[in-house]
């Protein structure tokens, strides 16, 4: 089981677990080994994002293990600290902090106050401040976790919370610090680069340095990421970065440049992939606008402008006006491309 686990085939890792748990629990005892099957169980659901039934294996394994006497405080902080990831993943973060804050204690008593784990279980805690609003706490923790160990995901953690906290300098070494890190990592998460890059963008717009600000905005756009949109919270990062390239470009060139029409449509384009049509036409007729001043009424551009603007004007209930847009841009793409 652990070995098709390690080779990505979750399923059939699962079967196995369950295959051993059963054996074990055939025995009528509750050992240390059928918390271990518990456990490995909870990780394999927690990575399949399962995390109801994460919980319950999780919650098993610990009831196991703390009345073991055998148990080490390690084994237990552990379990504990996947409980916390559990219910951060369910967004239940006041429990995940004292299921984290548990785990910490029992680390620290067990590791002492510098090991890479204990690094982690202060990270965890401080995500979890992150979410409640407490940046101060968040800060905190991020910082025990960095002076610990200072990897990538912390400095990126503690550097987040800096730019919400408004503070630029501190923010602006750990993201440079994370990112250089990363440049360097050829495995490394390309939602991690868009985010260090969003915030290294945001600290230099807030600098007036709006070259540099729209160089990492512009960084941060062409991620994957920012193509994937799969979460409110994805959603809302990919419009602060249009929003933030946006003014960079408006103070650089104006807001008639080229460019920054393109930002406009690509802001209606996810306007109108959430059905925020109203939002979607103001960005297209905008972008229109430019695309006409500076290309044309007869460019590609304003093709597919138009196109897109009827679509939504069409799902706004004016089906005449989106049928005037099709015309036009079918009438360009035909003279342009040919039929």
């Amino acid at each position: 089981a652990n070995l098709l686990r390690e080779v990505g085939d979750l399923d059939l890792a699962q079967t196995r677990f369950e295959e051993a748990l059963a054996l074990l629990e055939k025995s009528g005892s509750e050992s240390a080994e059928t918390a271990d099957v518990l456990f490995s169980l909870g990780v394999l659901h927690t990575e399949k994002q399962q995390f109801s039934t994460a919980l319950d294996f999780y919650l098993r394994a610990l009831q196991i293990r703390k009345s073991d006497p055998g148990s080490t405080k390690i084994v237990i902080a552990e379990i504990l600290n996947n409980i916390g990831l559990v219910y951060f993943g369910m967004k239940e973060y006041d429990k995940a902090q004292v299921y984290h804050a548990e785990a910490l204690e029992s680390m620290i008593e067990d590791l002492g106050d510098d090991h890479d784990d204990v690094a982690f279980c202060w990270h965890s805690l401080g995500a979890t401040y992150v979410e409640t609003g407490q940046l101060v706490e968040a800060r905190r923790c991020f910082d025990k976790a960095v002076k610990i160990e200072r990897t990538e995901l912390y400095l990126q953690s503690l550097g987040v919370c800096l730019v919400q906290m408004n503070d630029n300098e501190n923010a602006y070494v750990c993201l440079n610090e994370a990112l250089q890190m990363k440049e360097l990592d050829f495995e490394s998460n390309d939602d991690d680069l868009a985010e260090i890059n969003r915030n290294l963008g945001t600290i230099w717009l807030r600098k007036g340095k709006y070259e540099e600000a729209l160089k990492r905005y512009d960084a941060a756009l062409k991620s994957k990421s920012s193509q994937q949109i799969e979460s409110e919270k994805d959603y809302k990062n990919l419009m602060s970065c249009i929003d933030g390239a946006l003014e960079a470009v408006s103070q650089l060139y104006g807001n008639g440049h080229i460019k920054y029409a393109k930002l406009l449509h690509q802001k209606g384009n996810q306007h109108g992939t959430r059905n925020e049509h109203t939002q979607a036409i103001e960005a297209y007729v905008e972008a229109l606008r430019i695309y006409k001043e500076q290309y044309g009424d007869t460019h590609l551009s304003v093709a597919n402008t138009l196109y897109n603007l009827g679509v939504s004007l069409n799902a706004k209930g004016s089906p005449e006006k989106a049928v005037r847009c099709f015309v036009k841009a079918l009438r360009i793409t035909k003279a342009r491309l040919g039929d």
